[in-house]
Formats: C-alpha cells, sequence, structure tokens
C-alpha cells in the first residue's frame, strides 16, 4: 500500500482526502513524464552507442582495406624509364587505381560521419 493511501485511510476530512488524492494525481502524473523523458533519453543514448560501433567498425574496415592497397601499391611504385616496361607497370597498376577510385565516395562518406 502506498504512502498517499495510507494517509488517506488515517484521514477523516473528505476535503483533505480529496487534496490528497488530487496531489497524488499530480505526483504520479510527474513521475510517468519523467519515466517516459528518461526512456526516450536512454533509447537515444543506446542508439548513439549503436551508430557508434557502427563507426568504428567502418573505420577499421577502411583502414584495413587502405593497408592492403597500400601494400599492392609499395610493390608497384618503382617506375621504369624503359617505354615497354613502363606500359606494362600503367597495365599492372589500372585496376588497382580503379578498385581505389571507386572506393573513394565509400572513404568520404565514413570520414564525413
Amino acid at each position: 500500500m502506498a504512502i498517499g493511501d495510507q494517509l488517506m485511510e488515517i484521514l477523516t476530512d473528505p476535503a483533505s482526502k480529496s487534496e490528497i488524492k488530487g496531489k497524488m494525481g499530480q505526483v504520479e502524473r510527474q513521475f510517468n513524464n519523467c519515466q517516459k523523458k528518461l526512456d526516450n533519453a536512454m533509447a537515444e543514448l543506446e542508439n548513439s552507442a549503436k551508430e557508434g560501433r557502427e563507426f568504428a567498425d567502418q573505420c577499421a574496415a577502411a583502414q584495413d582495406w587502405l593497408q592492403e592497397m597500400e601494400g599492392l601499391l609499395a610493390e608497384k611504385l618503382v617506375i621504369s624509364a624503359d617505354r615497354n616496361t613502363l606500359m606494362d607497370q600503367v597495365a599492372d597498376f589500372e585496376p588497382i587505381y580503379k578498385e581505389i577510385m571507386s572506393k573513394e565516395h565509400e572513404i568520404i562518406m565514413v570520414l564525413n560521419r
């Protein structure tokens, strides 16, 4: 039994009982309002935490991919002065360049978050 209910049982004056009942209703409404605000804040916090984890995962994946591309490029950074060798190097480099350029927008989107 709530304290307000106990007080109402003790009181004999109908006006006092009515006043206590009104105040209990007011407190209950305020409590419910606070509970709703708390629930909304908790949902926002959970959503922010989820977005933070997703962002960290995206950053880690982008970093892994960039390191992989850096490894591929490190092998190909020597540029030949011989035209035929240079053309072969360009042909070898082209797929890597296209892959990097295809990911450019994705990397920019991660950075802009």
